[in-house]
């Protein structure tokens, strides 16, 4: 990529030398006296903040380069260059509108058009260059236990896919929930495999699974337990029911009940 860009890495830096050079002269101050005028120069050098001395304020000047319309051509080629190059290297901010209101989904379509455009790039990359380089580290640091395991490099294509799948999945789950407001929750929960979902949703996420769920086993042992629970409330239901009772037949006084009966 660098060396297909090569050209435009060259102008750059050529038009960046010269923005800075100029800069650095446009900053120097230089202030020049009429030589013809009445303004001395002695007193206005010997001038200290405040002080007033015999002159004319059109007697003192100062240098301009007066190239800022020049410079301002070498800036818009600076900065057609630098989002030729954001584009091509999938910095998706140089795609973006400069504007006030940018949509969510507007920068999500950006996004996917550039890795769609380049996926192919990066996937060659990664069978070419990415690939060999694991399969070397693992030989030289004599890794073992790896065989029968394939090794997945998850970029270009591969990634893409697992991107369009996760923002599909999402757009799904947000169309369910507004479905939910509509039939109640109970009817969309009962078609719908939530562990499956949930499962690809934390594989496409990209960062691995890292204990975000729990196994099978994790959950049959989960279900026992509030199963467990919900037997040993019910069962204490009836007896703290009738301590209730107790208690309140021993707060009243005989003689009420004795008039009761």
């Amino acid at each position: 990529m660098v060396e297909d860009y090569y050209e435009s890495f060259v102008n750059l830096e050529k038009q960046m030398k010269v923005l800075v050079e100029n800069a650095v002269v446009a900053g120097k101050t230089v202030f020049t006296v009429n030589p013809n005028g009445m303004t001395r120069l002695k007193d206005y050098v010997g001038a200290r903040h405040g002080d007033v001395i015999i002159g004319n304020e059109t007697d003192i000047g100062t240098v301009k380069i007066n190239k800022h319309v020049d410079l301002q051509l070498t800036y818009n080629l600076v900065q057609d260059i630098k989002k030729e190059l954001s584009t091509s290297f999938l910095l998706s901010g140089s795609s973006i509108r400069d504007a006030e209101r940018v949509t969510a989904q507007e920068v999500q379509l950006i996004a996917t058009e550039n890795e769609s455009a380049f996926g192919g790039i990066y996937t060659s990359i990664a069978s070419d260059i990415q690939m060999p380089l694991v399969r070397n580290a693992i030989k030289e640091l004599k890794i073992e236990g790896m065989d029968g395991i394939d090794i997945i490099i998850t970029s270009g294509i591969e990634a893409l896919g697992r991107n369009v799948e996760q923002m599909k999945t999402a757009r799904l789950v947000q169309d369910l929930s507004m479905l939910a407001q509509l039939v109640g929750q109970e009817s969309i929960i009962s078609t719908i495999n939530v562990e499956a979902m949930v499962n690809s949703m934390v594989i496409n996420s990209g960062v691995g699974n890292k204990g975000f769920t729990y196994s099978i086993a994790e959950q049959e042992a989960n279900a026992k337990a509030k199963a467990q629970e919900a037997m040993a409330q019910q069962a204490m239901n009836p007896a703290l029911a009738q301590a209730g009772q107790n208690y309140a037949n021993q707060m009243v006084p005989p003689q009420a009940q004795e008039g009761a009966m």
